[in-house]
């Protein structure tokens, strides 16, 4: 089944250039990032500041959130209102990420690879509650610990035994 998420995205203004409005999302390193302010609407994080400061056009977050998850949320944001992502049906009918969501979807997922970028993409889609891009990333954790044995997915996640008795 090939559908995809609805957004509460006025389209009308997405499409007309004089009417885009930017908004900046300032990391803890000062690093900056610029997005049409009616794309964060998929997150209700931001949905809720903006509706509570309509004049606002940045935003500081906290210093527990990396600019890198930040800025790989602006790219998801940017492309998911072009090309919205498939919803991931529940159970999985594959054990591919690229046959459920498609090829950029599950290269997106990936982070280069990289098991700590992963996590802060997945931590910050949950803070800035951004229901598509978390589906994607747990979706994505839940297929690499499918191929791994106990002893692999202790160590990936640094679990060590402790005897609570």
């Amino acid at each position: 089944m090939s559908q995809s998420l609805n957004l509460s995205i006025n389209e009308e203004s997405l499409d007309n250039p004089e009417e885009k409005k930017m908004f900046t999302i300032v990391c803890s390193d000062n690093k900056t990032f610029t997005i049409e302010t009616q794309l964060l609407y998929l997150s209700h994080f931001f949905k809720s500041a903006l509706e509570s400061d309509t004049e606002a056009k940045e935003i500081v977050l906290n210093d527990k959130i990396s600019s890198y998850a930040i800025g790989k949320v602006v790219e998801y944001l940017n492309y998911y209102h072009l090309y919205p992502q498939k919803i991931i049906e529940v159970p999985l009918i594959s054990n591919d990420l690229e046959t459920l969501v498609g090829k950029w979807y599950s290269n997106f997922a990936e982070c280069n690879n990289n098991m700590k970028n992963v996590f802060d993409v997945l931590f910050v889609s949950n803070y800035l509650d951004i229901k598509p891009l978390l589906q994607l990333m747990c979706t994505y954790i839940s297929l690499i610990m499918k191929k791994k044995n106990i002893h692999q997915i202790k160590n990936d996640f640094g679990i060590i035994n402790k005897k609570l008795y």
